[in-house]
């Protein structure tokens, strides 16, 4: 079995556009598989893309906002 991308927990937390503490305190219960290599967590893209499938309704209106590989920033006047 090949596997995709591997990703640091930080960088998993980002594809998922969540904290990385989110995704540690909720990885196992909503079943995002993780591995502990080195004592450090690691996330294959192919099981976050599992993970992200499985949250989309039944009616699938939902639609996965699509990811650049640029950076935006955005400037707030005060």
């Amino acid at each position: 079995m090949s596997h995709s991308e591997r990703l640091t927990l930080e960088e998993a937390a980002s594809y998922l556009r969540k904290s990385p503490s989110w995704l540690y305190r909720n990885r196992e219960r909503l079943s995002i598989k993780g591995y502990k290599i080195g004592g450090c967590w690691q996330f294959y893209k192919d099981d976050l893309d599992t993970y992200i499938d499985s949250t989309a309704s039944v009616s699938n209106s939902y639609s996965r906002p699509s990811r650049t590989t640029s950076n935006t920033v955005v400037l707030v006047a005060s």
